[in-house]
């Protein structure tokens, strides 16, 4: 009988190490995994981004703007791109720890003397500049971002949407625009790009589309 006890000990001894062993190779292979959003911002120098505000939406040029371009709530829409965008990311496990409009624009009511209105850069600098890789950026616009970056807890690339256009046609609403990366730390031009979402029935589900393409543009280049 005590030998049959001491068997079913080792026994048990035996299997709840194995059992212990398991475990913790399973945790170490969870943790050496790293997630898609480790992984870019890795591929970006192991630094997380910030994404600024939409600077601008308008519709597109035409001799005679349709009614279902007229009627549109352009400030509200240019408001929700923001967190369009967002949803865009984070719906792909991408941009949890990156720093977000939301985030600067309490940043710059708590202190309007000091930093830049984010919703408000001086962007205009840029027309009729071909904006190509380690392109400098205008002194204005570089020290505006120079100085978000002192409230931006250590990131130094952002993702700049610079414009959105919106048209109607027989398809639907198609939102196209200009999305640019900047090294903030350089003042330069990571890349810089021009994109057109799919059509959609509606407006919002335009700049849906806009946000998902602008999402899958910045996966495909930080690989």
């Amino acid at each position: 009988m005590a030998v049959g006890y001491y068997l079913t000990m080792q026994i048990i001894r035996r299997v709840s190490a194995t059992a212990i062993l398991l475990l913790f190779g399973a945790c170490a292979t969870a943790q050496q995994r790293p997630s898609e959003e480790e992984q870019a911002n890795v591929r970006l120098g192991g630094d997380a981004v910030v994404v600024l505000p939409l600077q601008r939406i308008a519709p597109t040029a035409s001799a005679a703007m349709p009614p279902e371009l007229a009627n549109l709530a352009w400030p509200a829409l240019r408001e929700s791109f923001n967190d369009t965008l967002r949803s865009a990311f984070t719906s792909r496990a991408i941009a949890e720890t990156w720093v977000w409009p939301a985030d600067l624009r309490q940043a710059h009511r708590r202190n309007p003397a000091l930093l830049p209105d984010p919703f408000e850069l001086s962007v205009g600098a840029l027309r009729g500049i071909r904006l190509e890789p380690d392109t400098d950026l205008p002194e204005r616009l570089g020290g505006e971002l120079r100085t978000l970056l002192a409230v931006s807890e250590g990131r130094r690339y952002f993702l700049l949407p610079l414009d959105v256009t919106l048209s109607h046609g027989a398809a639907g609403f198609t939102a196209s625009g200009q999305a640019i990366l900047v090294d903030g730390r350089r003042q330069r031009v990571v890349w810089a790009r021009r994109i057109t979402g799919a059509a959609a029935p509606t407006a919002e589900g335009a700049l849906q589309a806009y946000a998902g393409a602008v999402a899958i543009l910045f996966m495909e280049s930080a690989q």
